[in-house]
């Protein structure tokens, strides 16, 4: 995973964290961490068959 989209997902759950209190700021808190958990779980799933996959059809390319 890039380096930036951890620091961008930082930035959103400092904005989160920043909003006023009021009675929306632990839903958008939910929903924020969720999200951002769900986007670097399923990011850190994914990268090594992408890669694989990268691989394979590069070598087929070559032949």
């Amino acid at each position: 995973m890039a380096p930036n989209q951890l620091r961008n997902d930082g930035n959103t759950v400092a904005l989160a964290l920043s909003l006023p209190a009021n009675e929306f700021k632990p839903t958008a808190l939910t929903i924020t961490c969720t999200v951002v958990l769900f986007s670097i779980i399923v990011q850190g799933l994914i990268i090594k068959p992408l890669i694989a996959w990268t691989v394979v059809h590069d070598n087929i390319e070559d032949v």
